[in-house]
């Protein structure tokens, strides 16, 4: 067993992943290190452009992509900021943007981010996961560094700080950016969800939903609250996450359930874009279809049928 897993080991095996992939054109890109962060609470962090060479994402990451490019790999390369402290993407485009410091080409290079209800700007540990004690802490850290978290904001305060942390390189055109995680439960992390999905359809941001799988979570007992499929590997097309989504990808063909084997694949229709004073697109406002479709679910008899649901 391999008790060391070393920087070279893992750039080789992305050169030997590329060159395995190189010609399957459904394999677009390699996203080369999910989630950067510290090891431990009190571990060494790491950080774009550390002088210490062993912590410093960016060198480790230029690495990585220049032994893509020399070994004719044709897949664009993620790199994603790093998880925790979450900075705006500007710092890894000082002192000089990654393409130039590394010397490859800028068309080549997708800069990417991940975003939770209860993760934040600068946050170092997500007060969603801890105790109430240690919770009442960082609440008082954050509130005297006046830091709140994703799901915290209002949806002009959230805009604002999605700008600052990477709507700024789509709009000054500087280089792709690709939300690679975004996710959320059916609580209360809901309407942070709807904010977001407002943004993503506003700038036109691609984006990956974690995760579509349901079932006990790995490692654990609890089933994942965010999986969006029902333990049958259905869509659940009442599910205001789903329909979220549907309306952010206006091109895609999704299966009809297996209980309705008669209905045509699902072919969606083109994006509706609210009208000044209308209805935002993410307001469901939709007419009830006669034909109810469900399938066993986690989440319980939840998978009433998307109304209005072009089947």
């Amino acid at each position: 067993q391999c008790k060391v897993y070393t920087e070279q080991s893992w750039i080789d095996d992305w050169v030997m992943m590329a060159k395995r992939y190189e010609d399957h054109p459904e394999v677009i890109g390699y996203d080369i290190r999910n989630e950067v962060r510290p090891t431990s609470m009190m571990g060494p962090s790491p950080r774009w452009g550390n002088s210490s060479p062993v912590y410093d994402w960016s060198r480790a990451a230029g690495s990585c992509a220049r032994a893509l490019m020399d070994a004719n790999a044709p897949g664009l390369v993620v790199v994603e900021r790093i998880a925790w402290p979450q900075n705006s993407l500007r710092e890894m485009l000082n002192p000089k943007p990654p393409w130039e410091a590394w010397q490859v080409p800028r068309d080549r290079i997708v800069l990417a981010v991940h975003m939770y209800a209860w993760s934040g700007p600068g946050a170092w540990s997500p007060k969603h996961f801890m105790p109430g004690v240690l919770r009442s802490f960082f609440d008082v850290v954050d509130y005297v560094g006046a830091r709140s978290l994703y799901g915290e904001m209002s949806q002009e305060a959230l805009e604002e700080q999605m700008d600052k942390d990477f709507g700024f390189c789509i709009d000054e055109d500087i280089c792709p950016v690709w939300l690679s995680e975004l996710g959320c439960s059916l609580d209360t992390e809901l309407e942070w969800f709807t904010k977001v999905c407002q943004y993503l359809d506003k700038k036109d941001v691609d984006f990956a939903y974690w995760p579509l799988n349901v079932g006990p979570k790995p490692g654990g007992s609890d089933d994942e609250a965010y999986g969006i499929l029902t333990n049958d590997w259905q869509p659940r097309w009442a599910d205001p996450r789903l329909q979220a989504l549907r309306r952010l990808c206006p091109q895609a063909v999704l299966p009809s359930p297996k209980k309705a084997q008669t209905r045509r694949p699902l072919q969606l229709p083109a994006r509706a874009r609210a009208d000044s004073g209308s209805l935002s697109p993410f307001h469901l406002n939709v007419t009830p279809n006669v034909t109810p479709v469900a399938s066993p679910s986690c989440f319980g008899q939840v998978d009433e049928p998307l109304w209005g649901a072009p089947f």
